[in-house]
């Protein structure tokens, strides 16, 4: 009686291929997502196929806003799984002082952050091109990439084509001259 999936091609048969009750889960978005593009191209079907599903369920009000908007989904449809964010460990974060490592680097220059998983998805590697191009208007500029996927490789890359440095944070030292830093999510905890 009941069909859920994450995934949009199997929305779209699972809508389909019957009258049961259908849920979809929708965990990613759609603007700027490779692996969504083809949505866009097809406005009209993925409103029918998802103004025809018994409830979406979505991991953030962002995504419930964009398919609104994109596609015209009734309001009604939606349910949001609240994203499990512990604020109080965050005030507790901020009240701390930064490890010394880390801190010379934003006490001498102007740091860019970015925290995300390293996938292609994330567009990760968009950003050495900015950094680069700010570097060349200030070269204080540096780049704080927080995070571990499988794109490492490539925006490593993408740092020495465009003639920056890099380096990986892993211990109490740290080379200031460095253009961009790469630190784990399970390494910061630990410095």
């Amino acid at each position: 009686d009941l069909t859920i999936s994450s995934l949009w091609p199997t929305d779209w048969i699972n809508i389909l291929s019957g009258k049961e009750k259908k849920i979809s889960i929708i965990l990613i978005n759609v603007i700027n997502n490779p692996q969504n593009s083809n949505m866009l191209k097809c406005k009209r079907f993925v409103s029918y196929v998802y103004n025809n599903f018994s409830k979406i369920v979505v991991c953030n009000a962002y995504l419930s806003d964009e398919y609104k908007s994109l596609f015209g989904i009734k309001e009604h449809l939606f349910t949001t799984i609240p994203n499990p964010i512990d604020c109080q460990l965050i005030d507790r974060n901020i009240k701390e002082p930064l490890n010394y490592t880390l801190s010379i680097l934003f006490d001498k220059f102007t740091i860019l952050i970015a925290v995300n998983r390293l996938h292609v998805t994330k567009n990760t590697e968009a950003l050495i091109y900015i950094v680069s191009r700010l570097k060349r208007v200030d070269s204080r500029i540096k780049l704080l990439i927080v995070g571990d996927g499988d794109e490492e490789t490539n925006i490593k890359n993408a740092v020495i084509s465009e003639g920056l440095t890099f380096f990986d944070i892993n211990s109490e030292h740290i080379d200031i001259d460095a253009d961009v830093y790469f630190l784990k999510h399970h390494f910061y905890r630990s410095i």
